[in-house]
């Protein structure tokens, strides 16, 4: 699934996979030595990400149920947490790859449910 910036006209990332079962949001990122490039995670239902037992720091990118983006952290460090109350998903991005997003923009996923 491609994740697109409404609001700016622009794709945030070309290859989302959608972690929504308690197994695939437990393992997220876990295991993996980086992302790619246009490479991204959505987690949901989720408003908090760890980042203990990574090695590579990830843009985390917190939304709510309309995909309205309530905030923004880039680079997230290894051993860190994030949280955002009101959030319903989160998507973990590359670092880099999400300092083009702002608070209040409006996101939509080609071919998501």
């Amino acid at each position: 699934m491609k994740l697109m910036n409404q609001k700016k006209g622009t794709v945030i990332a070309t290859r989302v996979t959608v972690a929504d079962s308690f197994f695939s949001r437990a393992v997220g990122l876990l295991g993996r030595r980086q992302l790619a490039a246009g490479e991204g995670l959505l987690l949901k239902p989720c408003n908090n990400v760890h980042t203990v037992g990574m090695s590579f720091p990830i843009d985390v990118i917190f939304v709510d149920a309309d995909m309205v983006v309530l905030k923004v952290v880039c680079g997230l460090k290894p051993c860190r947490l994030a949280t955002c109350a009101g959030a319903t998903a989160t998507l973990e991005l590359k670092a880099g790859e999400g300092t083009g997003v702002d608070m209040g923009d409006q996101l939509a996923m080609e071919g998501f449910a």
